[in-house]
């Protein structure tokens, strides 16, 4: 049985807050981001065998780096994505949406 149930949110920056406090530790930060998870309309964060909802201001995951990929020609083969936690993943073209001055993509939770 959960004794409490933890405040968590991030800002629109991807910036992770607990109980309004910043999470500045990396490690803690990329254990919360892998651990965070979508369920009908809402973010969920499974710590430590507790499940917490986690209020989100925009996207809940930030990219940090694009690395394009070309080939020996020069031409592009690729897009990878880094994470602000640091997971890299091939970047979904066909996910991109951009919204004012913010664009936006797929990006999926896994190790």
């Amino acid at each position: 049985m959960q004794k409490h149930i933890y405040d968590y949110h991030i800002d629109r920056h991807g910036n992770w807050f607990c109980e309004g406090n910043p999470v500045s530790d990396p490690a803690l930060f990329r254990v919360l981001s892998r651990s965070l998870f979508a369920e009908g309309e809402g973010f969920f964060v499974r710590c430590e065998g507790e499940v917490h909802p986690v209020r989100v201001d925009d996207a809940p995951l930030l990219v940090r780096y694009v690395h394009v990929r070309t080939d020996a020609s020069g031409e592009l083969s690729g897009v990878r994505i880094e994470l602000k936690d640091g997971r890299r993943e091939d970047l979904d073209a066909d996910s991109l949406l951009a919204d004012r001055d913010v664009i936006y993509c797929v990006a999926t939770p896994r190790d």
